[in-house]
């Protein structure tokens, strides 16, 4: 995985993270990548420096660093993401049909040309991620839904 720092074409800043620089290309190129606060489609990679470990800090000090900042956004930031998320969830569920575990099998029958290519979501392993990828078929893991108060 890499996390690319993005700019739309607001100024709005934005992190993303992708299986590769090739993986971010294809979706730049096909205009699948937005911001999440402004919706722009005019998304480019800004400067970013190297995370660099030093002696004094390990890996793992420094990965703890990184997801303890990942985790705690303010409540105004948690509040944006949870609204941008529900509307993701939201709109998959109008226009996507869910296969529940029959996820994987599906996608690759649509890869392989067997199944009619349709907009298709539901459960696969971690495992089936992986081999799904490794078979040349995109996918991506949805953070589940935010639960409303």
């Amino acid at each position: 995985m890499i996390r690319y720092r993005l700019e739309c074409g607001n100024g709005c800043e934005f992190d993303g993270w992708f299986r590769n620089s090739q993986a971010f290309d294809k979706q730049s190129a096909a205009g699948d990548i937005l911001c999440p606060h402004c919706g722009d489609g005019d998304v480019s990679k800004t400067l970013m420096a190297p995370g660099v470990v030093t002696r004094k800090e390990s890996p793992r000090t420094n990965a703890g660093k990184a997801n303890a900042a990942m985790v705690s956004p303010s409540d105004r930031e948690r509040h944006r993401e949870e609204a941008l998320l529900s509307l993701v969830h939201e709109h998959i569920e109008r226009n996507f049909d869910y296969l529940g575990g029959n996820f994987p099998d599906e996608a690759r029958a649509m890869h392989r040309g067997e199944a009619a290519e349709r907009s298709i979501y539901g459960e696969a392993s971690a495992e089936d991620v992986r081999e799904l990828g490794e078979e040349g078929i995109e996918v991506f893991a949805l953070p589940k839904k935010p639960r409303r108060n």
